[in-house]
């Protein structure tokens, strides 16, 4: 898929998931942010805390689902990226939840599914070293 094809679908995809979530009474605070090399899909406001959101999509069929794609470097990115966001807003306390909406699309660019994984990264301390699970 060219460069701007893939952009084209991460928007789509990203937007998609936007709708979802603001049905869910979820209250967009940025999108796209940036710091340094990082960026942050979506940044909403839940009635229970802040939720940094990574949007992740695939055309199936794929090698890997879109959800298997947020991997350990994809998840510190994430995580520094958010743990950025909180300092450079001065949230100071807040409860944050680092989630996953994955959406599957079919070889027609129709939506066969997005579910929206909340949690779903989750930085451990493992022997010392910061860790995802």
């Amino acid at each position: 898929m060219a460069k701007t094809a893939r952009k084209a679908a991460g928007d789509r995809a990203e937007n998609l998931a936007l709708e979802f979530l603001l049905g869910k009474g979820w209250r967009l605070l940025d999108r796209n942010w940036m710091c340094v090399h990082k960026e942050l899909d979506l940044v909403m406001m839940g009635s229970d805390g802040l939720h940094v959101v990574e949007v992740r999509s695939r055309t199936v069929p794929a090698v890997i689902g879109a959800l298997d794609s947020v991997d350990g470097k994809k998840a510190m990115k994430v995580y520094l990226a958010a743990m950025s966001y909180v300092r450079y807003h001065h949230l100071g306390d807040v409860c944050l939840s680092l989630d996953v909406v994955a959406l599957d699309f079919g070889q027609g660019g129709e939506l066969l599914s997005m579910e929206l994984h909340e949690g779903y990264i989750r930085p451990v301390f493992i022997a010392g070293r910061l860790s995802f699970i």
